[in-house]
């Protein structure tokens, strides 16, 4: 547009410089030729008569000269009209043109900034995917770390289980075997001593017997004895006989004195009895306390073990309450981004 303008103000600057020099050479021969006619001298009469049909020739040049610089005036105001008129059009267009290209330059500022700003983006989630996908990795690992932890617990578990189940199964075996050794030597010595009372008790009617039926004797030893005494040819074995009767009651009272002391051993005997059966009561009681404060350990055995699971379930837990939100933040943030770029 501006080449064009170029053109045609020369074009039009061409045509003045034309039109200029039509009309100085037009000025020129038209004051060549009114020069002769302003001349005061009077010619000739043969000249008068020659110059006639020059001064007629004169006069319609004159005219046509005339025309000519009207229509050359004409021409030009035309033109200087035109070139005004391009001129406004060429300020115009430029202005046009200076707009365009502005808007051309603020256009291309704006592609820039949108491509910058996408290219931002791209990077932005291209780092957000790498980001994610280390999360899922990381992820993965602790919760094959949670899993591997919680497989070694639980065989962990199961071998302490099964470690106090053979232990507990040793010590009731134990404890029966050596109830059952406790149990068959009482009864050995509850055998051995009934036996013996029996025997005691035999004994004891035995001699009770042989104490009556030495005492019988005794009696008629000291009646025939009192009988002999009383007569005067035994005066002289009164003493005799005294001394006998003493050592016969001295017999007597050692003869009672063993059988109280018989009877002490059979009331002790009795008391050896109660008191063992009060042990194996006793023990019975003591296997009771043993096996309910071995349900009391397998229960809370059974307690700790439920613990141990909670924990486990409390670990999970807080670890997928840890993770979960951090991933929902980075499914929200990509989806902003997505948003905003689209």
């Amino acid at each position: 547009m501006t080449f064009v303008s170029e053109n045609k103000n020369n074009q039009a600057n061409n045509s003045n410089i034309n039109t200029s020099n039509a009309s100085s050479s037009n000025d020129a021969s038209t004051s060549a030729n009114t020069k002769p006619s302003s001349s005061p001298v009077s010619p000739p009469s043969y000249v008068s008569a020659v110059s006639s049909p020059s001064s007629s020739s004169s006069e319609s040049l004159q005219a046509t000269v005339k025309h000519v610089r009207e229509q050359s005036i004409a021409a030009a105001l035309d033109l200087s009209d035109k070139i005004d008129s391009l001129k406004q059009e060429n300020e115009a267009l430029n202005a046009h043109i200076v707009a365009l290209q502005n808007q051309l330059a603020t256009e291309k500022s704006e592609a820039d900034n949108f491509s910058h700003t996408l290219a931002n983006r791209i990077d932005i989630l291209e780092r957000y995917i790498q980001n994610d996908a280390k999360f899922e990795d990381k992820k993965k690992r602790e919760v094959q770390e949670v899993q591997v932890m919680a497989q070694k617990n639980t065989e962990l578990i199961n071998e302490r289980i099964s470690t106090v189940e053979d232990q507990l199964t040793k010590s009731f075996q134990e404890f029966e075997d050596r109830r059952t050794k406790e149990l068959q030597l009482f009864t050995d010595t509850f055998k051995s001593l009934r036996q013996r009372c029996d025997e005691l008790k035999v004994e004891l009617v035995q001699q009770i017997q042989l104490t009556a039926k030495q005492a019988m004797d005794t009696a008629t030893n000291t009646a025939t004895i009192q009988e002999t005494l009383a007569s005067n040819t035994l005066a002289d074995l009164g003493k005799t006989v005294r001394d006998a009767m003493e050592l016969c009651n001295s017999k007597l009272q050692k003869v009672a004195t063993e059988s109280d002391t018989l009877q002490a051993v059979v009331e002790g005997t009795g008391e050896d009895i109660k008191i063992l059966h009060e042990r194996v009561v006793g023990l019975e009681t003591e296997f009771d306390d043993m096996r309910e404060e071995i349900r009391s350990d397998l229960s809370e055995m059974n307690g700790a073990l439920g613990a141990m699971e909670v924990d486990v379930h409390n670990m999970k837990r807080e670890l997928h309450a840890r993770f979960a939100p951090e991933q929902e933040k980075t499914d929200a943030a990509n989806n902003d981004d997505d948003n905003n770029i689209f």
